[in-house]
């Protein structure tokens, strides 16, 4: 599975983009990503989904939109268990690996830059953050941008993605190709 939020949010599974449903389901997908596949408490989800207004016993709680995203997030293994949307004892975690995470795949693709920036490689830190900088697509879970669980993950990579700017140019200088000569 792939996943990212940086703009609208955006699920691949199996290589096929999956819409993963209506608004309380795409703002639960985003909370538990953000979460770095820690467990999340019900309540905690009321809170931060419903914004401190606790859902009318009317409407589905947390639980039925936990349903409603693993039926379009993953197949069921044996015995009924899941394996991407997992309940435990604390709550409900997400278990994307690592590199389906488009925020993480982000990071390493600046890190890389800069270690190679370090070695005097500037070919290769030209192509990591050119890379990086490629897989920006908008506002960090644009989907959730008025959701107070969203500020702080949303400020960090926005502070990543501007002091992107530095190493850029750096390795454009070690390479070479700027700046240009004008004539």
């Amino acid at each position: 599975m792939r996943v990212s939020v940086r703009g609208p949010l955006f699920v691949h599974r199996d290589g096929t983009a999956v819409d993963p449903g209506r608004h309380r389901q795409r703002l639960l997908l985003i909370r538990l990503l953000l979460a770095g596949g820690h467990a999340v408490a019900p309540e905690a989800l009321c809170e931060d989904l419903w914004q401190g207004r606790s859902p009318a016993p009317a409407m589905p709680s947390p639980h039925a939109h936990v349903s409603e995203l693993r039926a379009v997030l993953e197949r069921r293994r044996g015995s009924g268990r899941f394996g991407t949307l997992v309940t435990e004892p604390a709550g409900y975690a997400l278990r994307v690996p690592p590199e389906g995470r488009d925020t993480v795949r982000f990071a390493e693709a600046f890190a890389q830059t800069r270690r190679e920036l370090a070695d005097s490689r500037a070919a290769d830190a030209l192509r990591s953050v050119e890379r990086a900088r490629g897989m920006w697509r908008g506002a960090v879970s644009a989907d959730a941008a008025d959701h107070p669980f969203v500020r702080p993950e949303a400020a960090r990579l926005e502070d990543l993605r501007r002091s992107s700017a530095e190493p850029h140019a750096a390795a454009l200088l070690l390479d070479g190709r700027w700046p240009r000569p004008s004539g």
